[in-house]
């Protein structure tokens, strides 16, 4: 008998060779870096994943998505397939704001650094695709698992019988069970049990692109010698009639072309057609993801494709009877039972008896076979499941346990590096330096903590600068740069231009010192430094640290994760601006008693609209309020990135599209143009520092509209005293 810790042996040593199989299979290597883990999805902990293995669980949690976006507007979403064609269809669905990846395949080292990445609140399963290592991994971080019209199929009594032990810790790992319809012998399920439905039910209807001249038989999810039938029966029918084939695999297009090219009928890919199909097209061969649904808004009559065999039971005829198609089936339907049960149609045993069903369900005053099925079973679900929408602290954990001999290495060199800093000592300038820093590498909030502090500093008549690296500025130019020169994000870097714009004094300079004593010689009265908490040349006469409270320990200390120190760097701190969150408590033995602890929050609070016409730019803006409701295209190239969708969440914003990038990338005119395509007919929404790449960009000649979110600091707890710190210390006052 196969139990979890076999299970667990067995894919920990084929994990090389299927690491290569699949890094070489066509319907695998695409996504291969989320597949193995080495790539995450964009998005904040907290989120709740919505799986659907393929195209067909792909609908119902599609339904799934749309009722929590209803009931739970600000709920972060994250979808995920199993399949090529699942994720195809995820990513051409059209849904609203959720992030699509690959689902890791179910090694134990694979599976448990996604979870640990991810940080989810909890895992809903379409159907039950129970995969051990995923829900066994759930259950130890304590991420309840749900899994949404479930139905007991043959690969589930499989699973039971050939890995009872297996099974049982596996289905254990479930607290609530939202069937389709009663289940039989189901002593195993524990926890919470609803009869809910078919989520698939609550399909949303959809036009079509095409028009047919004639009348129009779907054969949809069709497999194998079905799409030989339907061309059969095609001989028998009225030259009126033309078929639409959408077969359950697009890997089998090829063989199916063959066979219409021996059939003799004028047929064409759905890729090549627009508007109006002509009658002579008796065949149109569905070629791309995500439209079947659509085609049955055209049709009469739709044969639903593994009706015919027994191993398969029937695909579901949700989407047909969603748009009042009649319907004729094959006698296997056991595999969708609930969404049998609520439709009626032509059933056929031999496949020559096709024609006669079709001509039969074509017959006038036959309105086919559409039931009511009450109240919605996505709806059901989502209100059932209401109470684990709260929001949650998810529990950090180390993101590459395994390098953790590297990672004190890493601490020994910043340990020694430290103390010859000390010994050596930073010099001393003659105006009072802020050093504004992070124990993280990036994505903090340290930016958005300078400007506050500029502003704070706004009405004491001092000439305030601000000091950085210049992070992924270009190599070319002086050492020490101003804007004074050049205010591009290529020459300065993009937080400093992204200041610049804003009014705000700033020196690029990767080495401190030289950038204040420049600053000095200029004018400069009080220097802040902007990611300084690290750097050993200047002494800083404040330490200002940031920590985001949704990543405190930024999954360890380089190169397990993103820190370049551990927490115990806090107790340099004099101030610690805690961002998006309170002081947990494995902190408060760090923090030194003697150090301020601030609480601060960012929201969007404004919309800058950018315009180039002709290479021309133009700015308004407005409340960000009136952003509310309305559908946009989101981008961004920043560290964190789920932080910008999850602020438009907030927002009440409608995120049709999400598309990231690396941290401070560098945008290119092409890249533009495409964004341009991509969002028509909507609004392009960035953050303040992607525009800031954008505007410094060259060859911008077409027109091109940009809604800037610019964001706005709040320190909710502490604020009183940091400004009368900073103020004393502006002031030259102990």
């Amino acid at each position: 008998m196969i139990g979890s810790t076999l299970y667990r042996l067995i894919w920990t040593l084929l994990t090389p060779v299927l690491m290569l199989f699949s890094a070489c299979h066509p319907r695998l290597r695409g996504a291969w870096l989320e597949r193995w883990a080495f790539r995450f999805p964009p998005i904040e902990p907290g989120a709740v994943i919505v799986h659907g293995a393929s195209v067909g669980e792909g609908v119902a949690a599609n339904s799934i998505i749309r009722e929590i976006e209803a009931q739970h507007p600000a709920q972060l979403v994250l979808r995920t397939a199993m399949t090529n064609t699942g994720l195809m269809s995820a990513k051409q669905g059209g849904m609203s704001h959720y992030v699509v990846c690959a689902l890791p395949f179910d090694a134990w080292l694979t599976v448990g650094r996604w979870l640990n990445r991810v940080r989810p609140k909890m895992l809903i399963l379409i159907e039950a695709e129970l995969w051990p290592e995923l829900l066994l991994g759930c259950r130890s971080r304590g991420i309840p698992v749900v899994v949404v019209g479930a139905r007991f199929a043959k690969g589930g009594r499989n699973f039971e019988r050939r890995a009872p032990k297996l099974f049982a810790s596996t289905v254990s790992c479930v607290s609530h069970w939202l069937i389709q319809a009663p289940i039989p012998n189901t002593g195993w399920m524990r926890g919470v049990v609803e009869i809910i439905g078919d989520p698939k039910l609550d399909l949303e209807k959809s036009s079509c692109a095409l028009k047919f001249s004639g009348t129009l038989v779907v054969g949809g999810s069709t497999r194998n010698d079905e799409n030989l039938y339907l061309l059969e029966a095609l001989n028998q029918l009225d030259s009126g009639v033309q078929l639409l084939l959408a077969p359950r695999h697009l890997s089998s297009l090829t063989s199916i072309e063959g066979h219409l090219n021996q059939s003799g009928y004028k047929w064409a890919k759905r890729s090549e057609l627009t508007g109006l199909v002509p009658l002579e097209t008796r065949v149109v061969l569905l070629d791309t993801m995500g439209e079947l649904s659509s085609f049955y808004s055209e049709a009469s009559v739709a044969f639903v494709g593994g009706t015919l065999s027994p191993k398969v039971g029937g695909h579901s005829p949700a989407e047909a009877v969603a748009h009042g198609v009649s319907l004729v089936a094959g006698p296997h339907t056991w595999s969708n039972i609930s969404a049998w049960r609520g439709a009626s149609a032509i059933t056929i045993v031999r496949p020559d008896e096709l024609s006669g069903a079709i001509r039969e369900a074509l017959v006038p005053g036959d309105d086919g076979t559409t039931k009511s099925f009450g109240a919605s079973p996505s709806k059901k679900a989502v209100s059932i499941l209401g109470p684990l929408m709260a929001p949650t602290t998810t529990v950090e954990c180390p993101h590459r346990p395994l390098l953790l001999p590297f990672a004190w290495l890493f601490q020994a060199l910043g340990s020694c590096s430290r103390r010859i800093g000390d010994i050596v000592g930073r010099k001393k300038v003659d105006v009072p330096v802020i050093s504004v820093g992070a124990i993280g590498a990036g994505g903090t909030g340290k930016t958005p903590a300078v400007e506050w502090v500029v502003e704070a500093l706004k009405h004491r008549d001092k000439r305030v600068v601000v000091v950085s690296r210049g992070y992924k500025r270009s190599s070319r130019g002086e050492r020490v740069r101003s804007a004074d020169v050049n205010s591009s994000s290529l020459y300065l870097g993009d937080e400093l231009s992204m200041l610049h714009k804003k009014g705000i004094g700033v020196y690029s300079s990767p080495n401190r010192l030289e950038g204040a004593e420049v600053a000095i010689a200029r004018g400069a009265e009080v220097l802040i430094l902007d990611d300084g908490f690290q750097q050993r040349s200047l002494h800083s006469d404040l330490e200002i640290v940031v920590v985001d409270a949704k990543h405190i320990t930024s999954g360890g200390v380089m190169p397990v994760g993103e820190a370049r120190e551990s927490l115990a760097g806090l107790s340099r701190a004099d101030v610690v601006w805690m961002n998006r969150g309170s002081v947990p408590s494995e902190l408060l033995n760090i923090i030194p008693t003697s150090c301020l602890v601030v609480e601060a929050d960012s929201k969007i609070t404004r919309i800058k609209s950018l315009k180039f016409v002709g290479g021309e730019r133009t700015e308004t803006s407005y409340l960000a309020y009136e952003l509310t409701g309305r559908r946009v295209w989101a981008f961004c190239g920043i560290a964190h990135a789920g932080r910008f969708l999850e602020q438009l969440l907030n927002l009440g914003v409608r995120v049709r599209g999400w598309r990231v990038w690396d941290d401070h990338h560098q945008y290119t005119v092409s890249e533009l143009r495409d964004l341009c395509k991509w969002g028509r007919g909507g609004l392009l929404v960035t953050t303040e520092k992607d525009a800031a790449r954008i505007e410094g960009l060259a060859g911008i000649t077409k027109d091109f509209d940009l809604a800037v979110a610019v964001m706005e600091t709040t320190v909710v707890k502490g604020a009183k005293e940091l400004r009368e710190l900073i103020g004393k210390l502006a002031e030259g006052e102990e």
